[in-house]
């Protein structure tokens, strides 16, 4: 009888998905969802910033919300000064990351980009500064114009490895830069594009538009430029949607990066 009984509790469960899928869509609950997403990524910034766990409530209790508005300031500083850098102009060697250094309040490492290889299955670009100049494994890097280059995943004492976000293992936490509440995760594709993956289905997205990075990732500041939408695929009764995106890092004219050191 309790074998029974346990097969009875486990069929009720895909009913119960199933009813809570049509409600979400033919009731209120999608705008109730979706008013609460802000909220939500509101706390898992605040449970992610600082260190030690009794820290992060701590951090999140007493400066949390000082912070969020300090980074969002953060990211409009970028954009503004991205655009006045204009990323297509191929002049980067005239440039340094002062203004940056400014904006993050942080020390950024200034390395020269060695070369880009496939090294043990994986798309990275060495560069010429390592653990005696402050960088270690999970910094982010930027270019002068304010465009992602990676994450650091190997350092040596004078040398790094980035791993660059068109590689097939890169995840990072995106956003859309006209409405940071439209999160999702960008993945690599093929080592020469990226995927954006579980998409909320109601998010107005659409070809052209612009994606940085989110508070959500780690070590890297909110509002770096990583692409733009090329295309847009969703089917019918699918909970999210996936974007092909193109990015604003180009390889062939790259010669310098930074590598930003906490804190923002």
């Amino acid at each position: 009888m309790k074998f029974f009984s346990r097969n009875k509790k486990a069929a009720l469960i895909p009913g119960a998905i199933a009813g809570f899928i049509l409600l979400y869509h033919l009731t209120g609950l999608s705008s109730i969802f979706s008013e609460l997403k802000q909220p939500l990524l509101s706390a898992g910034y605040l449970f992610s910033f600082a260190g030690s766990p009794a820290r992060k409530i701590w951090f999140g209790i007493t400066e949390g919300a000082l912070a969020y508005e300090k980074i969002s300031n953060q990211e409009k500083k970028i954009a503004l000064l991205s655009r006045e850098l204009n990323i297509n102009e191929d002049n980067s060697n005239e440039r340094n990351f002062d203004e940056f250094s400014k904006i993050f309040e942080a020390n950024i490492v200034e390395a020269k980009a060695i070369a880009s290889k496939f090294i043990a299955g994986k798309h990275v670009l060495i560069i010429n500064k390592g653990e005696d100049d402050g960088i270690s494994s999970g910094l982010g890097a930027i270019t002068a114009e304010g465009v992602f280059v990676g994450k650091i995943i190997k350092t040596e004492k004078h040398s790094s490895l980035v791993l660059l976000p068109m590689d097939s293992s890169s995840a990072i936490a995106s956003v859309l830069a006209k409405d940071r509440s439209i999160t999702a995760i960008l993945r690599g594709k093929q080592g020469i594009g990226m995927q954006m993956e579980l998409i909320p289905q109601d998010a107005g997205i659409e070809q052209g538009d612009v994606i940085v990075t989110s508070l959500l990732e780690e070590n890297v500041p909110q509002g770096l430029l990583i692409g733009t939408i090329e295309s847009v695929r969703y089917f019918e009764g699918e909970l999210f949607k996936e974007a092909s995106v193109s990015p604003f890092l180009s390889l062939s004219s790259l010669s310098k990066i930074g590598v930003i050191i906490p804190p923002f």
